[in-house]
């Protein structure tokens, strides 16, 4: 049996959704429903009483405060009676047979811990997430988002750093034994903890391509989302992996020494650019400038830096262009069209 659980804080037309697809899932009949309301204001408590009826095991719990991801969750876990666990957020319709595709690709590879979607934004044809990678610049990233659903990058199952929590099936053996969820984090990085934790214990953490839902990605979060929190979870998050990721940091500086890159030229001039700016200084390799989409460029100046247009870029003036944005498969086209294919590096790990 798979205990589904659903964290929800208002947005009933969400959840209604997210609901209905299980509903119509071919496995229902093996599935618990757990749905979590996070102390919502709004109709949220009436769904209990409108989805009892479509499942044959739907629970509902009510938190009487906004608990975080983590703390949430696992609570709901304790009363989980499955023998996995699919965290689901309210925002995700999970597609026809995805859950079973999960489930199948977990039994299947007894070394695998944890399971994760290929989601898409509303629409079906822009991925969402094609699993989580760890970027050079310090933040993990959704892979592939912005990319092409049919994109055969995103359509083929591997094993992978990690997956996002909004769509995520773990032995619940697994979870109980790993501690769950960090209560430490709050609302960012608790899934990719997770997932880093399930690797310490000697399982592996898999994409499932096959798995196609869709995500309003952080449709209740995006609204609330508090900066200091998010820098406190990335703190924490460095702080505990501080290791297994500066090794892989090592591993990848070591393969952009290898091509070899001396002068380098970033694309970007935000948060993720200044990272990876840094990064690379500290390995010995120093950007000559930043690229942006816009002309004339914004800012003119990056880092005591020049930025340059795409438009006006001198191919000669650099040796190699590293991507210093998540965004890289949604401006990928762009860099096509201006012959730059060869010259693109985006600085990611996937192990």
């Amino acid at each position: 049996m798979i205990s589904v659980i659903i964290l929800a804080r208002d947005k009933s037309q969400l959840s209604r959704a997210c609901l209905n697809a299980l509903a119509h899932c071919s496995s229902v009949d093996h599935l618990e429903v757990i749905f979590v309301d996070n102390d919502s204001r709004d109709d949220t408590p009436s769904l209990a009483n409108e989805y009892r009826g479509r499942f044959p095991r739907f629970y509902y719990l009510r938190n009487n405060s906004n608990l975080s991801f983590s703390l949430a969750n696992n609570r709901a876990a304790q009363a989980a009676r499955g023998d996995t666990l699919l965290f689901l957020n309210n925002d995700v319709v999970a597609g026809r047979g995805a859950i079973e595709r999960m489930a199948a690709a977990l039994d299947a590879d007894p070394a695998a811990g944890v399971a994760g979607a290929r989601l898409v934004f509303p629409g079906g044809e822009t991925i969402q997430h094609a699993g989580i990678v760890q970027t050079l610049w310090g933040y993990p990233s959704n892979y592939g988002q912005g990319g092409r659903a049919g994109d055969p990058r995103f359509n083929q199952p591997r094993a992978i750093f990690a997956v996002t929590g909004a769509m995520m099936l773990i032995r619940r053996e697994l979870f109980q034994r790993i501690g769950g969820f960090d209560e430490r984090y709050v609302w960012g990085y608790e899934d990719v903890d997770l997932c880093l934790k399930t690797r310490a214990a000697g399982s592996t953490v898999i994409y499932v391509p096959s798995a196609l839902s869709e995500h309003w990605e952080s449709a209740t979060l995006k609204e609330t989302r508090d900066e200091r929190v998010v820098d406190e979870n990335f703190n924490l998050y460095h702080a505990a992996w501080a290791g297994a990721l500066g090794a892989a940091e090592e591993r990848l500086i070591a393969q952009l020494r290898a091509m070899p890159v001396t002068r380098p030229i970033i694309f970007g001039a935000g948060r993720a650019a200044r990272g990876l700016t840094q990064r690379l200084i500290r390995a010995g390799i120093e950007p000559v400038g930043f690229i942006v989409s816009a002309d004339p460029p914004r800012p003119a100046v990056f880092m005591g830096k020049p930025v340059v247009s795409l438009a006006a870029l001198d191919r000669r003036a650099f040796d190699r262009l590293l991507i210093g944005t998540q965004f890289y498969f949604e401006i990928e086209p762009a860099l096509e069209a201006a012959g730059l294919r060869d010259a693109v590096f985006f600085p990611v790990m996937f192990e």
